[in-house]
């Protein structure tokens, strides 16, 4: 989920307590960037203070940017039991923010994956959005709930034309007549069983500003671009 995180802070903490029970207690004035793999988006934090009380360590009204320099406002916390099962509960009010950002259908995979570089998603774009973010992190499991508003330059591909999507229920529902299907199994084919230890919640307010372009055939690159208003869940 988050990766290449770097920083520097200043301030007072103070480390105290039994060793089974440690916390801590200050204040850090943070400067740090992190990249959002799951996003493909680097943010960044400046000069802003972050409080840490018994338990809980504190974000309030933080100003986190973009790579263009646009802002969004961070708040919520870390939850811990003396420093120990850690979960977080994170809040942005963006802004004109790079919300999503990959280039092609190509992802990187993670380091615990050393012989594949890449892997092959169903969709790519670049995403400016105003609205309101929750991130909730329990027990390694992530649930992103999400009420935004694409804006001006957003552009959303998705691979229509992918064996991997035709059938599935991820951005387009294909209706496939039941007498068209040979057997039970190919009825169950069409509801693959999704495992993840991401959930996203999303609402999205489309405007004509924003484009969604489907990849209709790879072989002859024919897209069909879409534009509209509504809510899309």
């Amino acid at each position: 989920f988050l990766s290449s995180v770097k920083g520097h802070g200043t301030g007072a903490v103070r480390l105290a307590g039994p060793v089974d029970a440690i916390n801590l207690t200050g204040e850090l004035v943070l400067n740090g960037k992190v990249h959002v793999s799951t996003l493909g988006t680097d943010y960044e934090l400046r000069n802003d203070t972050v409080r840490m009380i018994p338990n809980e360590i504190e974000f309030q009204n933080c100003h986190l940017y973009d790579v263009n320099n646009h802002e969004a406002i961070l708040t919520g916390g870390i939850h811990h039991k003396e420093l120990t099962e850690m979960t977080y509960d994170i809040y942005v009010d963006a802004k004109e923010l790079l919300a999503f950002d990959f280039k092609d259908f190509s992802r990187p995979v993670d380091s615990q994956q050393p012989k594949r570089e890449h892997s092959d998603e169903n969709f790519y774009g670049t995403v400016y959005a105003n609205g309101n973010v929750a991130i909730h992190g329990r027990d390694g499991s992530i649930v992103i709930e999400a009420d935004v508003t694409p804006l001006r330059n957003t552009v959303f591909v998705y691979n229509a034309a992918s064996p991997e999507t035709i059938g599935s229920q991820e951005f387009i529902r294909w209706n496939v007549p039941k007498d068209d299907l040979d057997s039970d199994d190919d009825l169950n084919s069409l509801s693959p069983d999704y495992r993840s230890d991401l959930t996203m919640r999303l609402k999205i307010n489309a405007t004509p500003q924003a484009a969604i372009r489907l990849l209709m055939d790879p072989a002859t690159n024919d897209y069909i671009t879409l534009r509209g208003e509504g809510e899309l869940h």
